[in-house]
């Protein structure tokens, strides 16, 4: 029976992410930020080169290529290079990274704490969105994880034989990363395990974790370079070295050193609200103890490193994610003294849980009658002006009647009143389930109805699918460059041109289409009167494009 419970324990968590991504994957179109990943894996399953992953023939994807052909695999797979394909890698490296997870927190804590740790990465806010979407950054978040998994048994393990294996596996997900997404992924692991093993005095063999890497990175940059040449060759710079020096070139999403720690807090919510708790319990309880120095380790080197660097996204934290999640499972474990009673700092912490709970049940029914309370959340400076739009038109268009509203305060409510029972039972572990289950329930909501909400707003598939049918096999061109999830909607190759070439390229040859923005539509019409507009997006779309062809029987007589 116990084996039976172990089991549960070490799979459960993986397999409940597996389908929690895979069906959020199903609630909306290709964004803009995925199709820029997912095109160059269209193009390679039509029969483009798969050693230079590329938008069209004028632009390459600076990134190497493991996140495509994964997504290349996966269409195989599948017989068609489609949306669930091209997001296949990424559910299959969420799940694989919370697989990861528990059996890390298996080794180093036990059952329980590492199936909650597993649950606990599977349901933070930002990991859940990059496992259902078609980001590159998941799928180096799993092999940054095997590598860190593979270090702790390359370290500790009794069986010399079995050290040896896992010091190829660490190797070879080092490789794994470094193809991913860069330098990084060799960088931070490396980095992390430098630290570690001078603070516990553990002797390291180097050659093996540095030269499989560069000879598995070296196989690519040679093929690479003999077809992409000079751009290929710039493009490794600038993802290299152009990153951390700043390179105008792509010097791109530069903030301040404190960015990250806001992002921490958003992006691991709702358990962020424990982690402060966890790294004052841990460094002040736990400080010489291998077994929580090791995440402890991974999670600072990261956070610190990626803070030094100019261009930051929250994105990029999704390697320390596991390492947050096995330190809270493990503080949530070890939050009773010896007379068996919570220490303070959790009581008031998990307190203050049930007191935002209850606030957050009696708010909801009153928006219902006073809806402009929730006006605020398009008027804070600090959300983003997209986010600010969004949250404008959910609010206007979508919000929930009273009696839905009224159930899900009840069902907080209920959460609340659980949450209590366990405090009272001083259970902490029972504490974190009743969160877990709360943040479920509202993640299905987000990842669900509100998802399908966004993506009426913001997917241009519609307008892509129908411009498709009326371009046919004719040119198309577009001015600049063309977003990437209209491009994959159009599905036809689309040439990018100057707003000052466009006149004459249509006049020239009048079954040539135009794709382009409302804002610069009236630079190529005001010049001729023949253009004549065939399609146009929704006005509910946040970018409205329309679709342009010269036609000369258009012109007035």
């Amino acid at each position: 029976m116990t084996n039976v419970k172990t089991r549960y324990l070490l799979f459960g968590p993986a397999l409940v992410a597996l389908m929690f991504y895979l069906w959020s994957t199903f609630q909306f179109d290709l964004s803009r930020r995925e199709a820029r990943e997912g095109v160059p894996v269209v193009n390679m399953f039509q029969g483009e080169s798969i050693w230079l992953p590329k938008i069209n023939d004028d632009r390459y994807r600076t990134k190497p290529p493991m996140f495509y052909w994964a997504g290349l695999v996966a269409s195989k797979a599948l017989g068609k290079g489609n949306e669930i394909a091209i997001r296949l890698p990424s559910v299959l490296a969420g799940a694989g990274a919370v697989f990861l997870t528990t059996m890390l927190g298996f080794w180093l804590y036990s059952p329980t704490t590492g199936a909650l740790a597993g649950l606990i990465v599977a349901t933070s806010l930002q990991f859940s969105y990059l496992s259902s979407h078609a980001r590159i950054d998941m799928l180096f978040a799993f092999f940054i994880l095997l590598a860190l998994t593979a270090f702790w048994r390359m370290m500790h393990d009794d069986n010399a034989k079995t050290r040896s294996r896992f010091s190829w596996l660490a190797a070879t997900a080092l490789g794994f990363a470094f193809l991913t997404k860069g330098p990084l992924g060799l960088i931070f692991p490396l980095l992390a395990l430098f630290i570690y093993s001078r603070i516990t005095r553990v002797e390291i063999s180097w050659g093996r974790l540095l030269l499989i890497p560069f000879a598995m990175t070296a196989l690519w940059v040679i093929e690479g370079s003999i077809e992409g040449g000079e751009e290929f060759m710039a493009m490794i710079y600038q993802e290299s070295i152009g990153r951390i020096t700043d390179d105008p070139e792509i010097a791109f999403h530069n903030q301040p050193f404190y960015y990250y720690f806001i992002r921490i807090a958003s992006g691991l919510l709702p358990w962020s609200v424990f982690l402060p708790v966890v790294l004052w319990q841990g460094l002040r309880l736990h400080r010489k103890n291998a077994r929580w120095i090791f995440p402890a380790v991974a999670f600072f080197t990261l956070f610190v490193f990626l803070s030094f660097i100019p261009g930051k996204r929250e994105a990029y934290l999704a390697p320390i994610f596991p390492m947050a999640a096995l330190m809270i499972a493990h503080g949530l474990s070890v939050a009773r003294e010896e007379d068996n009673r919570l220490t303070k700092v959790w009581t008031i912490t998990l307190w203050a849980s049930v007191v935002f709970l209850i606030g957050f049940a009696i708010l909801l029914p009153f928006t219902t009658i006073y809806p402009e309370t929730l006006s605020f959340i398009y008027n804070l400076e600090i959300v983003h002006r997209n986010d600010r739009w969004m949250a404008q038109r959910l609010i206007e268009d979508y919000y929930p009647s009273g009696i839905t509203l009224t159930l899900l305060s009840a069902i907080v409510l209920a959460f609340a009143v659980a949450l209590i029972r366990a405090l009272k039972k001083n259970s902490p572990i029972k504490a974190g389930y009743q969160i877990l289950g709360l943040t479920f329930l509202v993640l299905l909501i987000i990842r669900g109805p509100v998802a399908n909400a966004v993506n009426h707003y913001y997917s241009l598939k519609p307008f892509g699918q129908k411009a498709g049918q009326l371009v046919g096999d004719h040119p198309v061109i577009h001015t600049w460059k063309i977003r990437e999830d209209l491009l994959y909607y159009i599905n036809w190759p689309v040439r990018e041109v100057a707003i000052p070439e466009a006149g004459p390229i249509l006049r020239k040859n009048p079954e040539t289409f135009l794709v382009l923005e409302l804002g610069h539509s009236e630079l190529v019409r005001g010049a001729d009167p023949h253009f004549k507009i065939l399609l146009q997006t929704d006005k509910r779309v946040r970018r409205q494009f329309q679709l342009i062809q010269y036609v000369p029987d258009a012109a007035p007589k």
